[in-house]
């Protein structure tokens, strides 16, 4: 589910090794092989996210750009400007369950004007804080990126706040267009240890992720599959209905494109306390806006 360029460590999504992610029958090994294909994506279609329950999500989830912030490009049709709109790709409580060290997340951008965008990642003590500057292209889409073997590993039991800031003034960035999300990175249940090594489909394990509320290793499989498998009808499906259903709620989004559009470059900086930062300042900032 969701929309336009964004970057930060913007892997794209290549961790399908590490998630055991294989391929998919070839088409002609059998007619069984294709069947049983077939049949797992049909099921992968109705892919059901579970929401988990938390403490609330944050209070503050897109920018307004209501000081300024960046507009697109070019004019729309009626002549007015088309302000920049930053989106999370999270669940509907704006807060991702993974069980991953270094997860991948997703994020939506607009046509914008501007031209770099900020990913940070911090704990509640302030202890832990990582965050990249990326470059970004005028295309609009749906972007990923994944924390570097450079950055210190998510621990269990944390929780985490992000957010991705479009950098509309680099002079100026109260004028930045930020969405903020939460994250908590917990450990494999017995039950979900039991359903991935039960599932042979990468859908399958993406659906024993859904079941059991982990949702950036969902994401992160479909995703992958879709890149993969642009023509196939079935995993675009799979995609869409997961974005759109309640416990989501991305729907406005789901029909944006996957962008190759960024990567991370190799001098990655990272660190562990950065007092003052531009984010503390914008997260009070009329820059930002309440949930829609």
């Amino acid at each position: 589910m969701k929309a336009r360029k964004l970057p930060i460590y913007l892997s794209t999504i290549v961790l399908a090794g590490t998630m055991g992610i294989g391929n998919f029958p070839q088409a002609g090994s059998s007619a069984r092989a294709q069947t049983t294909a077939a049949n797992s994506l049909e099921k992968a279609t109705q892919i059901h996210f579970d929401l988990p329950p938390t403490e609330g999500g944050p209070q503050q989830t897109a920018g307004g750009g209501t000081r300024g912030g960046c507009e697109a490009p070019t004019a729309s049709n009626n002549g007015s400007a088309n302000m920049t709109t930053v989106a999370l790709l999270l669940p509907q409580n704006k807060t991702g369950m993974t069980v991953s060290e270094r997860p991948t997340f997703f994020a939506y951008l607009s046509q914008t004007s501007a031209q770099k965008v900020e990913f940070t990642i911090r704990n509640a003590s302030e202890t832990y804080t990582y965050r990249q500057t990326l470059e970004v292209g005028e295309t609009p889409g749906i972007i990923s990126f994944s924390l570097p073997e450079t950055a210190p590993p998510l621990q269990v039991g944390e929780q985490y706040r992000w957010s991705v800031a479009a950098i509309c003034e680099p002079e100026d960035r109260l004028q930045d267009i930020v969405a903020f999300g939460r994250l908590q990175r917990v450990e494999e249940s017995d039950q979900l240890q039991r359903q991935l090594a039960a599932a042979e489909t990468p859908l399958a394990k993406a659906q024993a992720y859904a079941e059991n509320g982990i949702w950036h290793e969902t994401t992160e499989i479909v995703a992958q599959l879709k890149r993969q498998q642009p023509n196939n009808q079935a995993v675009q499906d799979t995609w869409v209905h997961l974005l759109q259903q309640d416990t989501v709620a991305l729907g406005d989004i789901a029909q944006q494109p996957l962008l190759d559009c960024c990567i991370a470059p190799e001098n990655q900086q990272t660190s562990r306390f950065e007092p003052a930062s531009a984010l503390s300042v914008l997260e009070g900032s009329p820059a930002s806006s309440q949930p829609q």
